[in-house]
């Protein structure tokens, strides 16, 4: 087998998984990534078995329990709950920006940064919502 094979299907699915951006194709993240993975077990650049070997099922496990965490808390109420008390403490939208960037950043230390991710992006989501704040930070609107 070439090495050239599995250069080309990189490529193709590296193309796939950022061709939403570019919106000619409606392949999202993942799905694109699972076209490469198979065109890899079909083209015989990894077999069946490396590529079983290669998916790690305690990160698996890990990401559906935080996403099952983040359900819950979002049923709950708790990121609305949360917006609420964090944009009131910070007052401002570069403050309330500086207070995420930090806050995560040390969330990350001490747990995976998956876990962080998963838990703090439904209330950054609630957060730019309620506030109308701006998705890139570039802009500086007022609360």
């Amino acid at each position: 087998m070439s090495p050239w094979v599995g250069i080309a299907i990189f490529a193709v699915t590296y193309v796939l998984v950022s061709a939403r951006r570019l919106g000619w194709l409606r392949l999202d993240r993942p799905a694109g990534a699972f076209v490469g993975a198979i065109a890899c077990v079909a083209a015989g650049v990894l077999g069946p078995e490396a590529a079983l070997g290669a998916i790690d099922g305690r990160t698996l496990i890990l990401l559906f329990g935080m996403m099952g965490m983040g359900g819950f808390l979002g049923v709950d109420g708790f990121f609305d709950r949360a917006a609420v008390a964090l944009a009131g403490w910070a007052r401002t939208p570069q403050r309330l920006l500086a207070v995420i960037v930090w806050s995560c950043g040390g969330l990350a230390a001490l747990v995976t940064n998956d876990a962080v991710c998963v838990l703090a992006a439904p209330l950054v989501v609630e957060l730019i919502k309620r506030h109308r704040l701006p998705v890139l930070p570039d802009a500086r609107p007022a609360f």
